[in-house]
């Protein structure tokens, strides 16, 4: 089944966001929040979302059919999907580095490996050190 992209119903999507490259803003209290391109469409991001390279997280311990996060690669950016609805919307946005730093060894080779084949490996490396490729 594919998965519908869906903003996410708690951020207004787009705020404080004006460029078509991505990127992070920090929200009061500290909190980095990943913001897509203006010129990524909902369609594309849908797009990307249901990429059969996209890669699907099944943690150890998750029990449901669907996966926990959805992560891709596009333009040299990771991005990492999560659910709206569980198991039927995801709402998609830039990887932030500190939390692309903690993924998982196997996750970080599948990642590089597609980066790889969209000639961003060294970009996408940079993220996954924990180092922000996004400027």
């Amino acid at each position: 089944m594919p998965w519908i992209y869906e903003q996410d119903p708690r951020r207004k999507h787009k705020r404080h966001w004006d460029k078509d490259k991505a990127g992070f803003i920090t929200e009061s209290g500290g909190e980095f929040v990943g913001k897509c391109p203006t010129n990524i469409s909902v369609e594309q991001a849908e797009q990307l979302l249901n990429d059969p390279e996209a890669i699907s997280v099944f943690p150890q311990r998750w029990t449901k059919e669907y996966p926990k996060t959805i992560l891709n690669v596009h333009a040299g950016v990771l991005y990492r999907a999560t659910w709206t609805i569980p198991g039927r919307s995801c709402h998609g946005f830039p990887e932030h580095p500190e939390r692309a730093k903690r993924l998982p060894k196997s996750v970080k080779k599948k990642i590089l490996e597609l980066a790889e084949r969209r000639g961003c490996k060294e970009d996408i490396q940079r993220c996954l050190l924990g180092q922000n490729p996004i400027s």
